[in-house]
């Protein structure tokens, strides 16, 4: 897979899963990346008791490069990050099983996953924070950046 926005950290699990839900709340809002002449934005709302959606976007200019729908949710009391790629949307969703987290950073897996198969967050102020998407293309490891300021709340 070429690109997946999201990258999530370590996130303990806590004894409720209301106490786990409010761990996500930090992300809501939108968020932007510039480099170059691409820019990239991910948002993030509330959609439920214990969900969250995004949609994200790199364009070029005005030209759309990709998007990707996202959504965090729990599936049989474990927490995941789905996302759907436009360009890849015969895969459908593809599911990121929370692996590690703490108040600050989550980390979400797909070992049998091509690329990524790693996508992790990390909180870095109120007001910014650091996406990875991890995993190995062809034949090499390979870590793209998301650097990203809050835009609007």
């Amino acid at each position: 897979m070429r690109f997946l926005l999201i990258a999530l950290a370590t996130l303990p699990l806590f004894a409720s899963a209301q106490s786990d839900a409010k761990s996500f709340s930090w992300l809501e809002g939108k968020w932007k990346m510039t480099k170059g002449l691409k820019t990239y934005t991910e948002s993030w709302q509330k959609a439920g008791a214990n969900r969250w959606k995004a949609q994200s976007i790199m364009r070029k200019g005005k030209k759309v490069l990709w998007s990707e729908k996202g959504r965090i949710a729990q599936k049989n009391k474990e927490w995941y990050y789905f996302s759907e790629v436009s360009d890849q949307a015969k895969q459908g969703e593809i599911a990121f099983k929370l692996t590690s987290a703490n108040h600050d950073t989550w980390v979400f897996e797909n070992p049998t996953h091509d690329f990524p198969n790693r996508i992790s967050y990390q909180k870095i102020g109120n007001d910014s924070l650091l996406a990875l998407v991890t995993g190995v293309q062809q034949g090499k490891p390979d870590t793209l950046r998301f650097p990203m300021r809050r835009i609007k709340p």
